[in-house]
């Protein structure tokens, strides 16, 4: 299993941090991308904003991961332990009714995307070494998809 989106992590990352997404949450929608693994205008599924620029469709998915961060960390405090990964696929989205409909295999693929993920960090505290080879490439994904305004950032997945 390969990693098709790495071009896009640089972007990715750089829209993260822009967002305050910790380093596992940065993770995380690195994993989403490679599991959502859209074409252009819906990279990563997010039907409210289909048939838009990548920039739009990650604000989308950085505004659902940071809400379903709070709304796990309480599921956890009311019911026990879950794995954000399984709760973001049963409860995750803007309708609390899961961010797929596939979750078993959603679930199984975040994981190794995941893990694939976390391997090319090579045990960096951070997503600096993730981003080396776009920049070195001279290729940056937002040449291709119109300039938004950060105003886009939606916070009501």
């Amino acid at each position: 299993m390969r990693l098709k989106h790495k071009r896009e992590y640089q972007f990715l990352i750089d829209l993260a941090l822009q967002h305050d997404l910790s380093l596992e949450q940065q993770i995380f929608l690195l994993a989403m991308r490679e599991t959502c693994s859209g074409d252009d205008g819906s990279e990563f599924g997010v039907l409210a904003c289909q048939n838009t620029t990548l920039e739009e469709q990650t604000l989308w998915t950085i505004g659902s991961i940071k809400k379903n961060d709070t709304r796990w960390q309480q599921q956890i405090l009311d019911k026990g332990p879950i794995d954000f990964t399984i709760f973001f696929a049963y409860f995750g989205g803007p309708l609390k009714m899961g961010w797929c409909q596939q979750k078993e295999k959603w679930i199984q693929e975040m994981h190794e995307k995941t893990k694939l993920i976390e391997e090319e960090f090579n045990g960096s505290n951070d997503t600096n070494n993730l981003g080396e080879d776009i920049r070195d490439e001279g290729h940056r994904p937002e040449e291709q998809h119109e300039e938004q305004g950060s105003d886009l950032f939606r916070d009501d997945n």
